[in-house]
């Protein structure tokens, strides 16, 4: 996918001459910085969700029991 951004000449200058020490490009840099993004947010999402689901694992009260498993058929079934 490509994307167009707006970014001050001066900006890309240095940013160009950064990525030439680095032995790589701007382009690379910036695709770089993105996967770096999706990638927290990915683990960000997964934190949560296992955050929750150890917190559900642990209610004694009415909770989900202890040796309870993510069932995929049981989650898509219409009540």
């Amino acid at each position: 996918m490509s994307i167009t951004l707006s970014v001050p000449p001066t900006v890309v200058q240095e940013v160009r001459l950064y990525a030439d020490k680095k032995g790589t490009s701007l382009n690379q840099m910036i695709r770089d910085y993105l996967q770096s993004m999706a990638d927290a947010s990915r683990r960000e999402r997964e934190e949560l969700a296992n955050a929750t689901f150890d917190f559900l694992m642990s209610q004694d009260d009415g909770g989900l029991p202890r040796n309870w498993r993510f069932n995929r058929d049981e989650a898509n079934a219409r009540g």
